[in-house]
C-alpha cells in the first residue's frame, strides 16, 4: 500500500526497567545457556502493571507529542499478543475512558506480533475518507509476567513487557510513513498451535504454561517428517523478498537510501537468515542492541526500535528506515518510513 499524506506524528512508549537474563538464570527461571544462545541480556519487566495501563501511558505520551486533543481522534486500534484482562472486557474501551477520545471508532487487533503493521494499513484507509482534521491511535501493549506465561523459556526470544503508541494524521509530522504491506503463508498457521487442541480455548483451562517454542519445534519436525518443511519455509522467504520489494517501490527507495532498519525482537540468527539477509544489511544497520537488552515486546518491536533510533539521535531529517516483522499466521510486513524532523513531534 502506497501511502499518501500520512504521517507519525506522535510516537510514544512505556518500557518498563530491564531484568537481567542473570539475575533469571540465578533464580531457576532461564537456562543458564539461553542468554549467550539468543544474545539477549535482560527483558523488561512490568511487575503487577497492567498491559491496558502501560498502553494508556504510552498513548498520553504519543498524544502530548503529537499535540492533539483524544477528542480528534476518530479511530483507536488497541493491538496485544497476550491476555488482557477479565474475559469478556475490552482494553481498547479502556482507553476510550480514561483518555476521552469520544465516538471514535474503537477496536482490537489480534494480528499478533505483525499488528501494528495491520494497523497502520487500516489507519491509512479509515484516514483517507475521513474529513480533516483528525487522526488515528494504534498502539500496542503486553504483560507477560502471567501464570501460564514464561518470559525466560515460553518463546523462541525472551518476552518484554511494554507499549508503544502511534499518533497518525495527515498534513504534517515528525515521521512520514510512505508504504506499508503485508503477506501471508496460512499454511505454517499450526507452528503456534501444533499439538494443542483448539477446542475447549486453551485460556479456559488449566493447561499450565505454554511453550511456543516447543510447538514451534515440534511442528517443524512434522513438517520435515512430511516433506513440506523446505517449501513452506522458502514461501515464507519468497513472500519476504516480493514485501520488501513492493514496499521500497512504493516508497520510491533502493537499498542504498536506507539509514537503518528495525525489526522484530528474535535473536541474530532471526535477523540474519531473514531480514537482514533479504536486504542485505549489517547486523549493526539494525536496533538489535535495543532490543536485545528489553525483550521481544509483542507487537510493539519494530516501532519502539524507531522511537530508540530518533531518542537517541540515530536518524536526521530525511533518513529513510525500513520496517519489518514476522508474525504469527504466518504473516510477513514491511514499511518505510522517512524520518522529516526527530524533534518535530506536534
Amino acid at each position: 500500500m502506497r501511502t499518501t499524506d500520512l504521517y507519525l506524528r506522535g510516537l510514544g512508549a512505556f518500557v518498563p526497567d530491564a531484568v537481567p537474563a542473570a539475575s533469571a538464570v540465578a533464580e531457576g527461571l532461564c537456562p543458564p545457556e539461553a542468554p549467550g544462545r539468543l544474545d539477549m541480556t535482560g527483558a523488561a519487566v512490568a511487575g503487577a502493571l497492567s498491559a491496558p495501563e502501560m498502553a494508556l501511558r504510552a498513548s498520553r505520551e504519543a498524544l502530548a507529542r503529537a499535540s492533539m486533543d483524544p477528542a480528534e481522534l476518530s479511530l483507536v486500534l488497541y493491538a496485544d499478543t497476550w491476555h488482557q484482562g477479565p474475559e469478556g472486557w475490552f482494553p481498547q474501551s479502556h482507553l476510550q475512558h480514561h483518555l476521552g477520545t469520544g465516538d471514535a471508532l474503537a477496536l482490537e487487533i489480534r494480528q499478533g506480533c505483525n499488528a501494528l503493521f495491520a494497523g497502520l494499513e487500516l489507519a491509512a484507509a479509515h484516514l483517507a475518507v475521513r474529513p480533516a482534521p483528525g487522526g488515528a491511535l494504534v498502539v500496542s501493549s503486553d504483560n507477560f509476567g502471567t501464570p501460564h506465561m514464561n518470559r525466560w523459556t515460553s518463546n523462541s526470544s525472551f518476552m518484554g513487557d511494554g507499549a508503544c503508541a502511534l499518533v497518525l494524521a495527515p498534513g504534517h509530522g515528525a515521521v512520514e510513513v510512505l508504504s506499508v504491506n503485508s503477506m501471508v503463508v496460512p499454511e505454517l498457521e499450526e507452528t503456534h498451535r501444533f499439538g494443542a487442541p483448539v477446542f475447549p480455548p486453551e485460556a479456559t483451562t488449566d493447561h499450565g504454561v505454554v511453550d511456543f517454542a516447543a510447538r514451534e519445534a515440534a511442528f517443524t519436525r512434522h513438517l520435515e517428517e512430511t516433506g513440506a518443511g523446505t517449501d513452506l519455509w522458502m514461501d515464507v522467504h519468497k513472500k519476504m523478498l516480493k514485501v520488501v520489494s513492493r514496499t521500497m517501490a512504493e516508497a520510491g527507495v533502493t537499498r542504498a537510501d536506507l539509514a537503518r532498519a528495525a525489526f522484530t525482537s528474535l535473536g541474530p540468527e532471526d535477523l540474519e537468515h531473514r531480514w537482514l539477509a533479504v536486504l542485505d544489511l549489517p547486523l549493526s544497520a539494525s536496533t538489535w542492541d535495543y532490543g536485545r537488552r528489553v525483550g521481544h515486546i509483542g507487537a510493539g518491536d519494530p516501532f519502539l526500535g524507531l522511537r530508540h533510533l530518533m531518542e537517541n539521535k540515530e536518524v536526521g531529517p530525511d533518513d529513510h528506515v525500513i520496517l519489518g516483522g514476522l508474525g504469527s499466521g504466518v504473516t510477513v510486513s514491511c514499511a518505510v518510513v522517512r524520518v522529516l524532523d526527530p524533534d518535530d513531534q506536534g
